[in-house]
């Protein structure tokens, strides 16, 4: 169940993380998505523990132990967590590092996408290069139809967000399976509250301005996304990308868009994911263009 904690806890809230690989190696910062938790990162990890730090922030609300249930009661804003994770990387993960890990690299999924790209907005500078797995900075305009989709799904979850929690949590768990979700088990109602506030932002105005301008990132991105999506209901037209954005990747120094034949979670489906793996290690590895 939700808790009505205290509107206050929503900036004293702590983004916790957590650690592997080798330590002194670079940094690399995952964050995932809707409704995963670390876990999701798990085949990735396998590929990339030996020759990099690995750190995985952990989405408030989606955390592994009881931490979901003392969010505020409307979860806490978009702004407010871009804020933290941002904090927690220079201030907590990227101190005392080698000269040599002066940036980390990030890999993001999903939910975890669209933080990133606030990151790379506010702090230009905060990132060596971005992997983004399935969701674009630039989703551009959607026809009627992939508009509709977009809004039944998400206000179907922000509805099992404002339920009571024993109908909430049962129900997060079976829309999570059928969209085909990795990790339905660890599935809770209180993952639903950033769709909630994305909403809330919309209708107060106060969308983040890398959701409404074209601001691509600074630095190198690699883009790989899935081209058959779940459910079968979801239409061809219901894109998580746009024209421009991969026409940018194409021709900007670094950069690169790859389509992956899978769903939405193509990076943890076998067969694709040791090529997502290999992709992931050739880009890390190669050098930055020079500017």
């Amino acid at each position: 169940m939700r808790s009505r904690v205290p509107s206050h806890m929503e900036h004293g809230y702590k983004m916790k993380y957590v650690q592997s690989g080798k330590l002194d190696g670079p940094t690399i910062i995952f964050i995932h998505g809707w409704p995963d938790t670390e876990l999701v990162w798990k085949y990735q990890l396998e590929v990339l523990e030996a020759n990099y730090r690995c750190v995985c922030l952990m989405l408030p609300g989606y955390e592994l132990d009881a931490a979901g249930s003392q969010l505020p009661y409307f979860g806490i804003s978009l702004e407010n967590i871009a804020s933290d994770a941002a904090d927690t990387v220079q201030n907590e993960i990227m101190v005392d590092r080698p000269k040599a890990d002066d940036k980390p690299f990030l890999i993001a999924h999903d939910w975890g996408c669209t933080i990133g790209y606030m990151l790379t907005t506010d702090h230009p500078d905060l990132f060596k290069k971005c992997i983004m797995l399935d969701v674009a900075q630039d989703i551009g305009p959607s026809p009627l139809s992939a508009q509709l989709f977009f809004v039944a799904y998400q206000w179907t979850l922000i509805v099992i967000f404002l339920l009571p929690g024993f109908l909430g949590t049962p129900l997060a768990k079976g829309f999570a399976w059928f969209f085909g979700a990795p990790d339905v088990g660890n599935v809770r109602q209180s993952m639903q509250h950033l769709y909630f506030q994305y909403w809330k932002a919309m209708f107060t105005g106060k969308l983040h301005r890398s959701w409404v301008e074209w601001i691509p990132p600074r630095c190198p991105v690699l883009y790989m996304y899935g081209t058959n999506p779940k459910p079968r209901i979801r239409p061809a037209s219901a894109k998580w990308y746009s024209q421009r954005w991969l026409d940018h990747l194409e021709k900007t120094p670094g950069c690169d868009s790859i389509a992956v034949p899978a769903d939405h979670w193509f990076y943890v489906r076998a067969p694709h994911r040791d090529k997502v793996n290999s992709q992931m290690l050739q880009f890390l590895s190669s050098p930055i263009p020079e500017s």
